[in-house]
Formats: structure tokens, C-alpha cells, sequence
């Protein structure tokens, strides 16, 4: 028998040793009613391949053990990151909807203050340009040592510049040129250069 199932199975192993012996006792007429291996003796080196193998099996399940903690923990981090990536997808999505949004708005209630003529419609793009191109200059500036402007750019910054030392900032200029048309003549020619 195998020294595994020699251990799992001592009940067998006592009731086939009782059997055994009271055919031979039952001769001299003693009864045997109970048998029972206490304890069973091997060699050293069986003794000391049986401990390496419980401390494998041990340091196995303990290994199995941790990698499945780091799985665990690896897809709980993945999963975060992924819905952080959809949460910040979304909000910018929503930004970027409600940016248009306010844009859309901002040149319905331009185009409103001047009329719907087309001369007041290329006004305000005129006028959108200048202020894209005013919001762009310091970034372009910050990218390198020099900075290159070209012509068209600088006349209609040098315009958009008149219009602020006249009315203040972009925004007045808009509203003074609903109440002076010499204004729009000028708006026009710089976005006609642009």
C-alpha cells in the first residue's frame, strides 16, 4: 500500500490487521476486539521527502494565492481607469457641447445687434477673427524664441487695437457699431484683408 493511503485509510488498515490476527489467536482461544496502529515508522529520507513536499504544496498555495490578489487588484485598477477615461470623455463632450453651445449664441445675439445684412454678416466674422487671432498670440508665442505674424494677421490686429483704444475692448466695439456705421466700414476692411 501506498504511504498516502496508508495514512488515509487506517480503519481499513486496523480492521485487516484484526482479521489477521484473531484467525490465528482464536486457536489459542483469545478474542480480539480491538486493533489500532498508533504510529508508523519510516525511513529518514522518506520522512524528510514527505516535509519538502507539504513545504511545496504550502509555498504553492501560498503563490496561487498572491497571484490571484494581484489579479484582482490589477483588474479593480484597470476597471477604474477605464470608467475615470469615460467619466473624462464624457465631461469633455459635455464641455465642448456646451462651449459650442455659448458660441452659438454669442454670434446669434452679435448678428442680431447688427442685423442680418451681409455686410454686417462678414462685420462679424471680421470681428470672431480678430478675436480668435488676439486668443492665439500668446500661445504662439510661448512654442518658440521667435514668432512669425503674418501681414494680413498684423493688419487686422493693428485694427482690432484701434477699435479697443477707441471703445475699450471687442465686446463695446460691437455695440458702438450698431450705433455707428463708420466703425462697421472699418470692421469690413480688415476682414477683407484677412
Amino acid at each position: 500500500m501506498e504511504l498516502d493511503k496508508l495514512f488515509e485509510s487506517r480503519s481499513e488498515v486496523n480492521n485487516a490487521i484484526q482479521a489477521e490476527m484473531e484467525e490465528a489467536a482464536s486457536k489459542w482461544g483469545v478474542k480480539l476486539t480491538r486493533v489500532e496502529v498508533q504510529d508508523i515508522s519510516m525511513p529518514e529520507e522518506v520522512e524528510e521527502a514527505m516535509r519538502l513536499q507539504m513545504a511545496a504544496e504550502r509555498k504553492r498555495r501560498a503563490t496561487v494565492t498572491e497571484a490571484e490578489g494581484e489579479k484582482s487588484a490589477a483588474i479593480a485598477m484597470a476597471q477604474g481607469q477605464r470608467e475615470s477615461a469615460i467619466l473624462n470623455a464624457q465631461g469633455d463632450k459635455e464641455s465642448a457641447i456646451l462651449r459650442a453651445q455659448g458660441e452659438q449664441e454669442s454670434i446669434r445675439l452679435v448678428l442680431s445687434a447688427m442685423g442680418d445684412t451681409e455686410e454686417n454678416k462678414q462685420t462679424v466674422i471680421g470681428y470672431l477673427l480678430g478675436q480668435s487671432y488676439i486668443k492665439v498670440l500668446p500661445n504662439m508665442a510661448k512654442e518658440g524664441e521667435r514668432v512669425f505674424v503674418p501681414y494680413e494677421s498684423s493688419a487686422l490686429l493693428g485694427s482690432m487695437g484701434m477699435f479697443r483704444e477707441l471703445a475699450g475692448s471687442p465686446e463695446d466695439i460691437v455695440c458702438q457699431s450698431v450705433k455707428q456705421d463708420g466703425l462697421r466700414g472699418g470692421m469690413v476692411a480688415s476682414a477683407g484683408n484677412s
